[in-house]
């Protein structure tokens, strides 16, 4: 759900903005969308709901390969919602605190990513055959 949600928030921001001649909000929503859909579902973090003092949490646990800029990405994507109102639709759950936990998550990543995705500790790891290869877009 996560993964969808995103893109979703991405493509609507993506056609609010083609019409506004905002060209910079454009280009970064435009790439979040093609970064979104590169990272694919498995490139979404795992979340765990947990109560913690007496209120209900979300705990995120990132992943092992990802490389952790991408947290204030997802963040800024997840806020975008309750901020405009008027372009998203504010019904379902209401929505609960998320918390980054310190574990990572071990996940094989999706093919194809371009090196800038990774962890750089993750990137050597797989150079020196401690994790699985995947293939990497070096053109990028």
């Amino acid at each position: 759900q996560k993964f969808s949600t995103r893109l979703q928030i991405c493509a609507t921001m993506t056609d609010h903005l083609r019409g506004t001649g905002d060209e910079e909000g454009l280009r970064f929503w435009a790439a979040a969308l093609t970064t979104i859909d590169r990272l694919t579902i498995d490139g979404m973090s795992e979340d765990e709901t947990v109560e913690l003092d007496g209120e209900k949490v979300m705990v995120v646990k990132d992943l092992a390969f990802r490389h952790p800029n991408f947290n204030r990405l997802f963040e800024h994507i997840d806020a975008t919602r309750p901020g405009m109102k008027s372009l998203f639709n504010q019904g379902g759950r209401k929505r609960i605190r998320r918390v980054l936990s310190k574990q990572l998550m071990e996940r094989k990543p999706p093919p194809g990513l371009p090196s800038s995705f990774y962890r750089p500790e993750y990137l050597n790891s797989m150079k020196g055959g401690l994790v699985p290869w995947v293939g990497i877009n070096e053109n990028e």
